[in-house]
């Protein structure tokens, strides 16, 4: 495993909370046996990130982190990789900016990476909190604190 050559960079993401201990970033293991480069930003070059008044910040933050979560865990096997996390935060960043003020925006990438397999930046097979919904429930849940900000 080469971790020290592979670079992420995302760009357009909150600050975290006062308080918190500083974490390892993203998960690095021997399916991501690369090297390279992946730079992520909220928007193209010609236009700017957009916030949300509903979400309470960035709609790519919000939409980035919910993918990192497990949102984007298109196979449902605990894991989200590079690929999953930006496609889902691409594809609902753009759904939801489309019909805005300022038009759509569209995340971009440059990724240029080497190796094997998919590099995985969120296991969720050890996760030790959970919600249990009911298999009825449609369409997306947004989950709230007291004060009604987005969890």
């Amino acid at each position: 495993m080469r971790v020290a050559d592979t670079r992420l960079l995302l760009l357009g993401l909150a600050y975290p909370r006062k308080g918190r201990s500083p974490r390892p970033a993203f998960l690095f293991d021997a399916s991501s046996d690369m090297e390279g480069h992946a730079y992520i930003t909220s928007s193209s070059a010609a236009e700017a990130a957009q916030e949300s008044d509903r979400i309470g910040g960035s709609f790519f933050t919000h939409y980035l982190v919910s993918a990192l979560r497990g949102a984007a865990d298109a196979h449902g096997e605990g894991r989200v990789t590079l690929n999953e996390a930006y496609a889902y935060a691409f594809r609902e960043t753009l759904a939801s900016t489309e019909n805005t003020q300022y038009g759509p925006q569209h995340p971009a990438y440059e990724i240029s990476l080497t190796g094997s397999g998919d590099l995985v930046v969120t296991d969720l097979r050890s996760s030790r909190a959970g919600l249990a919904l009911s298999e009825e429930l449609a369409g997306e849940v947004y989950v709230r604190d007291a004060k009604g900000n987005l969890a």
